[in-house]
């Protein structure tokens, strides 16, 4: 009988080491012996596919999901608003000197 795939447990092992992996090191067994590390991944498997998935409300404000909208006016002109400010200044200390 020839196996399919034998140097799975050393890819496994490999990608926990490298950069932008998806296996984790906690996932990994504490000791390795001959298929201890598939053993470990199919385990993982099993506990991810029975847990179940617990849906996340996140309440804001008064027990409410959302906040109400509230629309507060802005200046779009906060460019000619600051240039304006500056030319009053500069006319009021004119004015003083």
């Amino acid at each position: 009988m020839l196996y399919s795939y034998t140097n799975k447990e050393q890819e496994i092992i490999l990608q926990a080491f490298r950069g932008g992996n998806h296996v984790k090191l906690r996932d990994l067994p504490t000791s390795f012996n001959p298929q201890s590390v598939a053993l470990a991944m199919r385990e993982k498997t099993a506990i991810n596919l029975t847990s179940a998935i617990k849906p996340m409300i996140i309440s804001h404000g008064k027990g409410n999901v959302f906040h109400k909208f509230e629309w507060k006016p802005e200046e779009f002109d906060v460019c000619k608003a600051a240039l304006s400010f500056r030319k009053k200044h500069s006319k009021q200390r004119k004015i003083t000197i």
